[in-house]
């Protein structure tokens, strides 16, 4: 059995990227302090445009679900009339099952990170005695739609992007998740149902 927690982002006008990310950088403290690892994220409302004005956390352990809740934050911004978080339910299963990866197939094409690349790779070739030669189709890169999730790191302090991207799964399927709640792209994907009333 699964279960999950909604949490609904209110009033208007309000940035749902940002809260999304919040929330996962709190579900990434939690997962690191107890060691927890089969909390999955979903998005209820995901769409083309947009994540959507919703997060929902997953699991077959609705203890860990109400430990993340519990959490400062979220009481705090329930309090104050910024969330809706819904009780624990019970997920209806016989519906469509999707799964949230990190892609991170967009960061390595971007500018700073091929300059980067480059820089690292023109090193290596300097220290062989050679002269770094960049191939003209060395950052031909495709990648599905996703959406940019901003995300500050508690330890480092640093900000940075999650790409998250939906992939349609054909049935439920239970495999690893990593340390923001989201499926791994490689090996067996950890769907969540596309519906979350």
């Amino acid at each position: 059995m699964r279960y999950y927690i909604r949490i609904n982002f209110l009033p208007e006008p309000r940035d749902d990227t940002t809260l999304a990310g919040r929330c996962i950088s709190i579900l990434h403290g939690v997962i690191n302090r107890y060691g927890y690892n089969d909390i999955a994220v979903a998005f209820p409302e995901w769409n083309e445009n947009a994540v959507g004005s919703s997060i929902a956390f997953v699991s077959q352990n609705p203890e860990q679900l109400s430990l993340l809740v519990s959490q400062k934050y979220f009481k705090e911004m329930a309090s104050f009339k910024y969330f809706d978080i819904q009780p624990l339910k019970l997920v209806e299963e016989g519906g469509e099952e999707v799964a949230f990866v990190r892609t991170q197939a967009a960061d390595k094409a971007t500018g700073s990170r091929r300059s980067v690349n480059f820089k690292r790779l023109a090193k290596r070739a300097e220290l062989r005695g050679e002269v770094y030669k960049p191939r003209a189709d060395s950052y031909r890169s495709t990648f599905n739609h996703f959406h940019k999730i901003p995300i500050t790191s508690k330890g480092s302090e640093k900000s940075f992007e999650l790409n998250i991207e939906l992939i349609k799964i054909k049935e439920k399927s239970l495999g690893v998740i990593n340390n923001y709640g989201l499926s791994k792209k490689t090996g067996t994907p950890t769907s969540v149902p596309k519906e979350l009333k």
